[in-house]
Protein backbone atom coordinates (compact mmCIF):
# COMPACT_ATOMS: atom_id res chain seq x y z
CA UNK A 1 0.00 0.00 0.00
CA UNK A 2 2.86 2.36 0.81
CA UNK A 3 4.49 1.62 -2.54
CA UNK A 4 1.22 2.19 -4.38
CA UNK A 5 0.57 5.49 -2.60
CA UNK A 6 4.12 6.63 -3.29
CA UNK A 7 3.73 5.93 -7.00
CA UNK A 8 0.43 7.83 -7.05
CA UNK A 9 2.07 10.83 -5.38
CA UNK A 10 4.96 10.75 -7.84
CA UNK A 11 2.57 10.52 -10.78
CA UNK A 12 0.53 13.46 -9.50
CA UNK A 13 3.64 15.55 -8.94
CA UNK A 14 5.00 14.71 -12.38
CA UNK A 15 1.65 15.59 -13.94
CA UNK A 16 1.77 19.03 -12.31
CA UNK A 17 5.28 19.61 -13.67
CA UNK A 18 4.18 18.45 -17.11
CA UNK A 19 1.35 20.96 -17.14
CA UNK A 20 3.58 23.76 -15.87
CA UNK A 21 6.18 22.96 -18.53
CA UNK A 22 3.59 23.06 -21.31
CA UNK A 23 2.09 26.32 -20.04
CA UNK A 24 5.47 28.02 -19.66
CA UNK A 25 6.57 26.89 -23.10
CA UNK A 26 3.39 28.21 -24.69
CA UNK A 27 3.67 31.54 -22.84
CA UNK A 28 7.30 32.08 -23.83
CA UNK A 29 7.00 30.95 -27.43
CA UNK A 30 5.52 34.23 -28.82
CA UNK A 31 8.43 36.21 -27.36
CA UNK A 32 10.90 33.78 -28.87
CA UNK A 33 9.18 34.07 -32.25
CA UNK A 34 9.31 37.87 -32.06
CA UNK A 35 12.99 37.71 -31.18
CA UNK A 36 13.71 35.39 -34.10
CA UNK A 37 11.93 37.72 -36.54
CA UNK A 38 13.79 40.70 -35.09
CA UNK A 39 17.12 38.97 -35.62
CA UNK A 40 16.19 38.41 -39.27
CA UNK A 41 15.34 42.11 -39.68
CA UNK A 42 18.56 43.20 -38.00
CA UNK A 43 20.51 41.02 -40.40
CA UNK A 44 18.76 42.65 -43.34
CA UNK A 45 19.35 46.17 -42.04
CA UNK A 46 23.00 45.49 -41.39
CA UNK A 47 23.40 44.17 -44.93
CA UNK A 48 21.88 47.34 -46.44
CA UNK A 49 18.32 46.12 -46.97
CA UNK A 50 16.12 48.87 -45.48
CA UNK A 51 12.79 47.65 -46.82
CA UNK A 52 11.50 46.66 -43.39
CA UNK A 53 12.28 50.16 -42.12
CA UNK A 54 10.62 51.96 -45.01
CA UNK A 55 7.56 49.71 -44.71
CA UNK A 56 7.24 50.07 -40.96
CA UNK A 57 3.94 51.68 -39.90
CA UNK A 58 5.52 54.28 -37.61
CA UNK A 59 7.87 55.58 -40.33
CA UNK A 60 5.18 55.64 -43.00
CA UNK A 61 2.71 57.47 -40.78
CA UNK A 62 5.27 60.08 -39.76
CA UNK A 63 6.34 60.56 -43.37
CA UNK A 64 2.77 60.96 -44.59
CA UNK A 65 1.99 63.53 -41.93
CA UNK A 66 5.10 65.52 -42.80
CA UNK A 67 4.45 65.44 -46.55
CA UNK A 68 0.86 66.56 -46.07
CA UNK A 69 2.08 69.48 -44.00
CA UNK A 70 4.55 70.43 -46.75
CA UNK A 71 1.86 70.16 -49.43
CA UNK A 72 -0.53 72.38 -47.49
CA UNK A 73 2.21 74.94 -46.91
CA UNK A 74 3.19 74.95 -50.60
CA UNK A 75 -0.43 75.19 -51.69
CA UNK A 76 -0.96 78.15 -49.43
CA UNK A 77 2.00 79.87 -51.06
CA UNK A 78 0.94 78.85 -54.53
CA UNK A 79 4.08 76.82 -55.09
CA UNK A 80 2.58 73.32 -54.98
CA UNK A 81 4.49 70.89 -57.27
CA UNK A 82 7.13 73.52 -57.88
CA UNK A 83 10.84 72.85 -57.84
CA UNK A 84 11.16 74.43 -54.44
CA UNK A 85 8.47 72.25 -52.99
CA UNK A 86 10.10 69.15 -54.45
CA UNK A 87 13.38 70.11 -52.85
CA UNK A 88 11.64 70.57 -49.53
CA UNK A 89 10.11 67.10 -49.81
CA UNK A 90 13.49 65.47 -50.49
CA UNK A 91 15.14 67.34 -47.65
CA UNK A 92 12.37 66.41 -45.26
CA UNK A 93 12.39 62.72 -46.29
CA UNK A 94 16.16 62.42 -45.88
CA UNK A 95 16.12 64.04 -42.47
CA UNK A 96 13.20 61.92 -41.34
CA UNK A 97 14.87 58.72 -42.50
CA UNK A 98 18.06 59.59 -40.66
CA UNK A 99 16.16 60.45 -37.50
CA UNK A 100 13.73 57.53 -37.51
CA UNK A 101 16.19 54.85 -38.57
CA UNK A 102 18.06 54.80 -35.27
CA UNK A 103 14.81 54.60 -33.34
CA UNK A 104 13.62 51.74 -35.54
CA UNK A 105 16.92 49.86 -35.26
CA UNK A 106 16.95 50.17 -31.47
CA UNK A 107 13.36 48.97 -31.30
CA UNK A 108 14.17 45.89 -33.38
CA UNK A 109 17.27 45.24 -31.29
CA UNK A 110 15.08 45.42 -28.19
CA UNK A 111 12.76 42.79 -29.61
CA UNK A 112 15.74 40.56 -30.35
CA UNK A 113 16.91 40.98 -26.74
CA UNK A 114 13.43 40.15 -25.50
CA UNK A 115 13.50 36.95 -27.51
CA UNK A 116 16.91 36.09 -26.08
CA UNK A 117 15.60 36.58 -22.54
CA UNK A 118 12.62 34.34 -23.33
CA UNK A 119 14.95 31.67 -24.70
CA UNK A 120 17.05 31.81 -21.52
CA UNK A 121 13.91 31.55 -19.39
CA UNK A 122 12.71 28.57 -21.41
CA UNK A 123 16.11 26.91 -20.99
CA UNK A 124 15.66 27.26 -17.23
CA UNK A 125 12.18 25.76 -17.49
CA UNK A 126 13.59 22.86 -19.50
CA UNK A 127 16.34 22.20 -16.95
CA UNK A 128 13.89 22.28 -14.06
CA UNK A 129 11.53 19.95 -15.91
CA UNK A 130 14.34 17.54 -16.78
CA UNK A 131 15.60 17.47 -13.18
CA UNK A 132 12.11 16.87 -11.82
CA UNK A 133 11.46 14.08 -14.32
CA UNK A 134 14.77 12.43 -13.41
CA UNK A 135 14.02 12.77 -9.70
CA UNK A 136 10.59 11.21 -10.15
CA UNK A 137 12.07 8.30 -12.11
CA UNK A 138 14.76 7.82 -9.45
CA UNK A 139 12.17 7.92 -6.69
CA UNK A 140 10.06 5.32 -8.46
CA UNK A 141 13.13 3.12 -8.98
CA UNK A 142 14.12 3.43 -5.32
CA UNK A 143 10.58 2.64 -4.27
CA UNK A 144 10.51 -0.45 -6.49
CA UNK A 145 13.89 -1.61 -5.18
CA UNK A 146 12.72 -1.15 -1.59
CA UNK A 147 9.58 -3.15 -2.34
CA UNK A 148 11.62 -5.95 -3.93
CA UNK A 149 13.95 -5.98 -0.92
CA UNK A 150 11.00 -6.13 1.46
CA UNK A 151 9.39 -9.02 -0.43
CA UNK A 152 12.73 -10.85 -0.56
CA UNK A 153 13.08 -10.47 3.19
CA UNK A 154 9.58 -11.76 3.77
CA UNK A 155 10.30 -14.75 1.52
CA UNK A 156 13.55 -15.51 3.36
CA UNK A 157 11.79 -15.34 6.71
CA UNK A 158 9.08 -17.69 5.51
CA UNK A 159 11.62 -20.19 4.21
CA UNK A 160 13.58 -20.01 7.46
CA UNK A 161 10.44 -20.53 9.53
CA UNK A 162 9.41 -23.47 7.35
CA UNK A 163 12.86 -25.07 7.72
CA UNK A 164 12.78 -24.70 11.51
CA UNK A 165 9.35 -26.30 11.65
CA UNK A 166 10.52 -29.30 9.59
CA UNK A 167 13.65 -29.76 11.73
CA UNK A 168 11.72 -29.68 15.00
CA UNK A 169 9.38 -32.43 13.78
CA UNK A 170 12.30 -34.73 13.02
CA UNK A 171 14.08 -34.00 16.27
CA UNK A 172 11.26 -35.32 18.53
CA UNK A 173 12.72 -37.49 21.38
CA UNK A 174 12.28 -41.29 21.17
CA UNK A 175 9.98 -43.09 23.62
CA UNK A 176 9.69 -46.61 24.83
CA UNK A 177 6.93 -47.15 22.31
CA UNK A 178 9.21 -46.30 19.36
CA UNK A 179 9.76 -49.10 16.88
CA UNK A 180 13.16 -50.35 15.91
CA UNK A 181 14.50 -50.55 19.50
CA UNK A 182 16.81 -53.51 18.90
CA UNK A 183 18.73 -55.31 21.65
CA UNK A 184 17.47 -53.17 24.52
CA UNK A 185 15.05 -54.04 27.25
CA UNK A 186 13.51 -52.60 30.32
CA UNK A 187 11.74 -55.02 32.63
CA UNK A 188 9.86 -52.14 34.24
CA UNK A 189 8.06 -51.25 31.05
CA UNK A 190 4.58 -52.72 30.96
CA UNK A 191 3.95 -55.27 28.25
CA UNK A 192 7.61 -56.19 27.84
CA UNK A 193 7.73 -59.75 26.64
CA UNK A 194 9.24 -61.94 23.98
CA UNK A 195 6.28 -61.46 21.72
CA UNK A 196 6.80 -57.68 21.39
CA UNK A 197 7.53 -56.46 17.85
CA UNK A 198 11.27 -56.14 17.15
CA UNK A 199 12.09 -56.94 20.80
CA UNK A 200 14.66 -59.67 20.20
CA UNK A 201 15.95 -61.44 23.31
CA UNK A 202 13.46 -59.81 25.60
CA UNK A 203 11.90 -61.45 28.62
CA UNK A 204 8.85 -61.05 30.81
Amino acid sequence: MSSKNNKKANSKSQGAYDQAYISNSQNLQPYMDAGTNALTQLGQLNSGNYSSFRESPDYQWTQQQGLQALDRSAAARGSLYSGGQTADVLKYSQGLASQQYNNYYNKIAGLAGLGQSAASALAGVNNTYANQTAATAQNNASNSNALVGLLSGVGSNLLSSYGNTRTSSYDAPATAASTGNYGSFNPNVAGWNSGRLYNFGGYS
